[in-house]
């Protein structure tokens, strides 16, 4: 996987932050929460900001009766050293998921000794980070798939991208970085256009539950395809690697949040954009530098045992992956699904 949670840098501790105003958990509510009557899950989930299925999780043998105490959530103790992003994994979520539970954590990079860090309840990790394995996809059954152009083009006077989250990220036309010879090229010409990422925008959301640099980060087994050409492309930040620029269509991201939604779990990427030299030193031949695609970091089957035989069967991610991008092309894979948004409808395992 990555040196540190979700594809996200490691976060320094600092001094104390501002209050902000609330994203999601409501902030009013301590972790041991008092039923009051007529008290439903639905109820307390709308009043909380907190989702039911993570409710449930807090409490295996939940009862809603008038004055039963039930657990809305964890608490984390920050000790120095700590960054958000670490907290994030050893409590098996993603930092998107971490900054809802924190509505007053103005700065994602700002967190200080003893402050208290709302976590969900999660199983806690006690393995090393994992480094997930690199599952190359097929464009389609015979992986001869000619990518045809997207209507995703600039047009008039288009300037920026606009993202689901209200975002928008200026748009790259320097010949140096787009043209035939540029790092950043569309080799397919899809269409997608390429935007510059400041660095104080890495950790910005795209959606309500995915940033930025969840898009453009690169796997540490991957680092070795940094060289002379590809360093200057990227940030280096407390160890970890995100592209300046990325291609990323918002479409996928629409998508993708479609399906965390209806999924109701931390997801986890692989990898998203990836610039051709990049990709070709990855040993990728797919769709990643149109900016169409993502690898998500999940099995998209298991293994079951009918009778002598062991059969595939469907993750219940995987099936909601296959509904969300019906005209798109989802891989299933043993540790990865690959979805992108091409127009016409693929499907292969590997």
């Amino acid at each position: 996987m990555y040196k540190s949670l979700a594809l996200l840098a490691a976060l320094y501790i600092v001094a104390a932050p501002n209050q902000a105003e609330a994203r999601d958990r409501n902030p009013q509510y301590s972790p041991i929460y008092t039923v009051q009557r007529g008290d439903t899950l639905r109820s307390i989930s709308k009043a909380t900001g907190i989702d039911q299925t993570e409710i449930r999780a807090c409490n295996p043998q939940l009862r809603l009766k008038k004055g039963n105490k039930i657990r809305l959530y964890n608490q984390h103790t920050v000790k120095q050293g700590d960054s958000l992003s670490a907290i994030a994994w050893r409590y098996n979520s993603t930092l998107a998921e971490i900054v809802d539970y924190n509505p007053r954590v103005r700065r994602i990079d700002v967190i200080y000794p003893s402050q208290k860090v709302a976590v969900p309840c999660h199983e806690e990790r006690t393995e090393p980070k994992r480094y997930g394995t690199h599952e190359h996809e097929e464009a389609n059954g015979n992986g001869k798939e000619k990518p045809k152009a997207e209507s995703k083009k600039p047009h008039g006077r288009a300037r920026t991208v606009k993202y689901p989250s209200g975002l928008e990220l200026a748009i790259v036309n320097d010949p140096v970085l787009v043209g035939k010879i540029g790092y950043f090229r569309d080799p397919y010409n899809g269409g997608i256009p390429l935007v510059k990422i400041p660095r104080d925008k890495l950790f910005e959301r795209v959606s309500k539950h995915f940033t930025v640099a969840e898009f453009i980060a690169i796997e540490e087994k991957e680092e070795r395809c940094i060289d002379a050409l590809t360093k200057p492309q990227v940030y280096k930040v407390e160890g970890d690697y995100y592209f300046t620029h990325e291609r990323i269509d918002p479409k996928l991201v629409r998508l993708l949040e479609k399906v965390r939604t209806k999924y109701s779990k931390p997801m986890v990427f692989d990898e998203g954009y990836r610039p051709p030299r990049y990709n070709t030193c990855v040993g990728g031949k797919s769709p990643h530098p149109r900016g169409i695609a993502v690898d998500i970091h999940a099995p998209g089957f298991t293994l079951v045992k009918v009778g002598n035989r062991w059969k595939k069967r469907q993750t219940p991610l995987y099936r909601i992956v296959d509904k969300a991008f019906v005209m798109g092309g989802v891989g299933n894979g043993s540790t990865t699904i690959h979805v992108d948004t091409r127009r016409k409808r693929s499907r292969w395992g590997y």
